[in-house]
Parts: C-alpha cells; sequence; structure tokens
C-alpha cells in the first residue's frame, strides 16, 4: 500500500475529539477524490491520504466510504496481484449495505459514493473487467437520477464522466448514456449552446465506437451547425469542427473503425 503521509501525527491528535475534525475529514476526502481521478491517477498519494481519513472516520464518523477509497487507492498500484486483490475489496465495499442500525446515507456521503463509483468504474475498465465496469457505471448512473433528477444538468455530468469507462468495453452502453446527457443539455440548456454542441460530438464518439459511423456523422454536423450558429463561418471554431468533420467521415468510411 502507500507510505502514510506527513499528516498522520496531526490525525491522530485531532481525531481524538470531534471540533475540528469533521472539516479535516472533508478536506481529506476531497484531496483523495482529486488523486484519482489525476492523470495518471497518484495512487500512493491517495493511499496515503486515504488511510488518514480512515483512522479519523474510524473513531469518530461512519467509515465505509473511506474503507471504499482506500482499496481503491491501493488498487491504482502494485503488481497485478495487489492490485486484482484490492480492487476486488472495492468492488465489495462499493455494494455494502449500511450495517444494521446505521442511519442511510446522508445526501454528501451519496455524493462522495458517486465520485468513488466513477473511479471505480474507469479503473474497472483499464483493467479490462467488463462485467464490473457496468455494475460501477449502472450504479453510479441510477444514483445520479436519485440525487439530482433525471434530466439534470448534473446527471448529465456525471453521464459524460462515465463514458470513458465504458466506451470500449460496453460500446453501446457509451452511447445510451451521451445520448442521456444530450437530452438533458438540450432540454435544459437549448439547442444553441455551447455544451450541446459538446454533447453532439460525445455522442458521435460513442456511435463511432460502437461502430455506427453514419449515425456518428449526423451527430458531428448537428454539432458543426451549432457553433456555425453561435460563431459565425469564418471563426477558427467553426474551421476546426469542419475539419474534424471531414476527420469523422473518412473514419465512418472505414467500416472496420475500432474494430481492429
Amino acid at each position: 500500500g502507500g507510505r502514510r503521509s506527513s499528516l498522520a501525527p496531526a490525525v491522530r491528535s485531532g481525531a481524538r475529539g470531534t471540533e475540528g475534525v469533521l472539516p479535516l475529514l472533508y478536506n481529506l476526502r476531497r484531496a483523495v477524490v482529486a488523486c484519482l481521478f489525476a492523470e495518471p491517477p497518484l495512487g500512493e498519494r491517495a493511499a496515503a491520504i486515504a488511510h488518514n481519513a480512515l483512522q479519523i472516520s474510524t473513531r469518530t464518523h461512519r467509515s465505509e466510504l473511506d474503507e471504499l477509497a482506500l482499496a481503491l487507492a491501493l488498487a491504482t498500484q502494485g503488481s497485478s496481484r495487489s492490485r486484482a486483490r484490492h480492487s476486488a475489496s472495492a468492488a465489495r465495499a462499493s455494494r455494502q449495505q449500511p450495517k444494521d442500525g446505521a442511519a442511510p446515507l446522508a445526501r454528501a456521503e451519496l455524493e462522495r459514493l458517486l465520485e468513488l463509483l466513477i473511479a471505480l468504474a474507469r479503473m474497472h475498465a483499464a483493467d479490462g473487467d467488463a462485467d464490473s465496469t457496468v455494475r460501477c457505471v449502472v450504479h453510479a448512473h441510477a444514483l445520479s437520477h436519485e440525487l439530482f433528477g433525471q434530466d439534470s444538468l448534473e446527471a448529465a455530468d456525471v453521464a459524460t464522466a462515465l463514458l470513458p469507462a465504458c466506451a470500449d468495453v460496453r460500446p453501446q452502453l457509451a452511447v445510451k448514456l451521451a445520448d442521456a446527457a444530450l437530452r438533458s443539455r438540450a432540454s435544459t440548456l437549448g439547442h444553441r449552446h455551447p455544451s450541446t454542441a459538446a454533447a453532439h460530438r460525445n455522442l458521435g464518439l460513442s456511435l463511432l465506437a460502437a461502430g455506427e459511423g453514419e449515425n456518428a456523422v449526423g451527430e458531428y454536423e448537428s454539432a458543426l451547425q451549432i457553433i456555425r450558429l453561435l460563431h459565425g463561418d469564418d471563426s477558427a471554431t467553426v474551421g476546426d469542427g469542419v475539419e474534424l468533420l471531414a476527420t469523422v467521415r473518412r473514419q465512418a468510411l472505414g467500416r472496420d473503425y475500432w474494430q481492429h
């Protein structure tokens, strides 16, 4: 596992009481998520910080999500056998129900679980574990609807964040997620909005991955039309969009795109 950080003595000292501890715990948890979503993930640092968070939460607060975060951080590093063991631990932790007598997870905890599920889905996808990836993606997608509402921008953000995880292992699921994100953005922001154009491109990319080249071209054409309406034909942004559309058309004509 990761080595302990220099925060450990302060954490051990602060965890004796609750005053000032919860803000510290919040900051540690945010730091773990930031490390996990770094490119590449900062696994050793995430594990050290997650260890400190777990020390606090075990004494002062419920610790299930800190156990998940630590297992997830450890799974991003080490040997194949070690990664597999910690990955399995993280997967089990992500499916745990609250212990008997424990209160349901508060909203802030559910939002953190959502972040960890996205990170876990990406890790499973990187390992080529399609079934585990799909379980995490489906769980995260449903949780986003529970937290934010099915047609909300926040749920669209979650669907977009899940696209890299399932694009390779389950491209048809990526298409469904990208389509849901597009519908949410179009209904909330309107059809003439940069985020709606980006959502068309995301759906187009997902369709390419799924082997639906003709439909993919249509999505990129829709995105370019929005950009033209927003910026005018002579803008550099439109020029980039024209070049991108030409590239997509060439890829769509190659019927073996992403099939080799």
